[in-house]
């Protein structure tokens, strides 16, 4: 018999606090696992993976203590480049939502500003293939057990089909699969559909940064927070790109039907063209 997990209660109480708006309690737990805040508990950050949030996490932390973070670091074994970004909450500086030590549903009751990172579905997915075939190229065990279902259940054959438009298609099938038979808590957050995993139909978000356009997105946030948005804006720079390799797979027919039938209440709900 499995034990619940940690956040169990802070997901229910949650639930209670916030009725309508979180329906069920995986659903809920998952966005509470995608979900930070900083110290003043002035704003709460949601997002998924390749949305640009190692970008906004910089924004963040420099919105939150008013210096840029200079921080370089890097963990081996992680094909991640912004390890600093992403350890704000393991070290404490920011604190998870779904941290059991703390009652967020308290945290809620204050109205911080939400936040969340959203990203075009397709170029999101392109770049959740390019990330998962790095891991693979620099022998990372990060996306070993996707990698070895790829392989298993779709034939993806890692010395061939990396860096290619066929592959791309078999990675999109591999994600259709994921999508039909697995609870959407299971998916890997880097291709799962961004809508369900942030309860976007049930949630409206004070401020949404779009990974095509981010600093859009911050100066709202700044004036939500009624500050200047310059230093910061000239500290975020560009999101991490991992370059045009595969931009134009998105023409491929096939690959547009995949793309528009997995991701359909993305495009829908985020509204972006397919």
């Amino acid at each position: 018999m499995h034990s619940a997990p940690p956040h169990a209660q802070g997901a229910i109480a949650l639930m209670k606090a916030m009725p309508g708006q979180m329906s069920t309690l995986a659903g809920t737990m998952r966005w509470m696992e995608c979900t930070c805040y900083g110290p003043a508990q002035r704003w709460l950050y949601s997002h998924v993976g390749k949305t640009a949030s190692s970008a906004m996490l910089r924004a963040l932390f420099h919105i939150e203590f008013g210096y840029p973070l200079s921080v370089t670091a890097r963990r081996k074994g992680d094909i991640n480049p912004n390890v600093a970004m992403h350890a704000l909450v393991t070290t404490g500086l920011f604190r998870a939502a779904s941290d059991p030590r703390v009652n967020f549903a308290a945290v809620m009751e204050k109205r911080p500003i939400s936040v969340v990172s959203l990203r075009h579905p397709s170029q999101r997915a392109l770049s959740a293939f390019r990330y998962i075939c790095r891991a693979d190229a620099e022998g990372a065990d990060q996306f070993l057990a996707e990698r070895l279902r790829m392989t298993a259940l779709h034939g993806f054959d890692w010395t061939r089909d990396p860096g290619t438009a066929d592959g791309f298609a078999r990675f999109l099938d591999f994600v259709g699969a994921e999508i039909a038979h697995r609870p959407n808590e299971q998916i890997n957050p880097h291709y799962a559909p961004q809508v369900q995993t942030l309860i976007l139909d049930k949630l409206a978000f004070d401020v949404q940064v779009r990974a095509e356009d981010m600093g859009q997105g911050v100066m709202a946030l700044c004036d939500r927070l009624d500050l200047h948005p310059q230093p910061i804006l000239d500290d975020l720079g560009q999101p991490n790109q991992t370059g045009a390799e595969g931009a134009d797979w998105l023409a491929r027919p096939d690959i547009r039907q995949r793309l528009a039938t997995l991701y359909a209440t993305d495009y829908e709900v985020l509204n972006y063209d397919p």
